[in-house]
């Protein structure tokens, strides 16, 4: 079973406190999980064949999606309730 947080633990050690923060200038953004983030970057072609086989950005890319079809489509019933 996959526990929380379980998928990016082992992945979270790819990147060093020094890289971390090198990133979080260049991004103007604070990490708040580097689990995550690390995970986020993991594309499953190179998790299949990298140190961290079978994990990836997949479940986040599907979040991600999920988030923005519901923005758009809000935004679009609202702004034309008329449309079919």
């Amino acid at each position: 079973p996959h526990e929380p947080g379980a998928a990016g633990a082992d992945v979270s050690a790819t990147l060093d406190e020094a890289t971390i923060r090198r990133l979080e200038r260049a991004l103007g953004y604070r990490i708040r999980s580097r689990e995550l983030f690390v995970q986020a970057l993991l594309h499953r072609s190179f998790a299949q064949t990298g140190p961290h086989p079978g994990q990836s950005n997949e479940r986040l890319e599907f979040l991600g999606d999920s988030v923005l079809n519901l923005i758009v489509g809000e935004y679009l019933f609202r702004t034309y309730p008329d449309a079919p």
